[in-house]
């Protein structure tokens, strides 16, 4: 089933629940994706509906912002509501101790294993240094 797909699902069990909240924002995102795929003529794909539903929520972001520098914590409130249920629709994205366990796990695999001071003294060198001890 693709994104467009289940959240199309989704907004009808919300409509069926009487979630309006939920339902509201599920066919905003639906409507972008539809206005983006008359444009295009073809059908999106998952990773073209990711973007669309990455710009919807960066727009949430910005829009709580703004709220709440004018002290519009409702709004603020509301906006933050919807970003969360957007957020649900896009892939998570790596926590910093699962990616440093799988850069640990390349370097083993590939037999890099200089140390992280050596490569600092070389960090933007195109030439080799030696040094004599």
């Amino acid at each position: 089933m693709s994104l467009f797909d289940t959240i199309q699902s989704d907004m009808y069990a919300a409509m069926k629940s009487g979630d309006k909240h939920k339902t509201g924002t599920l066919r905003v995102a639906l409507s972008t994706l539809k206005d983006k795929k008359i444009e295009k003529r073809e059908d999106l794909t998952d990773v073209e509906a990711i973007k669309i539903i990455q710009n919807l929520v960066k727009q949430r972001k910005e829009a709580a912002d703004i709220y709440k520098e004018n002290g519009r914590n409702d709004l603020m409130e509301n906006e933050n509501a919807e970003l969360e249920i957007l957020n649900a629709y896009l892939p998570q994205m790596m926590s910093e101790d699962d990616l440093r366990i799988l850069v640990k796990k390349v370097v083993e695999d590939t037999g890099c294993v200089k140390s992280e001071r050596h490569w600092q003294g070389h960090a933007g060198s195109d030439e080799t240094v030696s040094r004599e001890s």
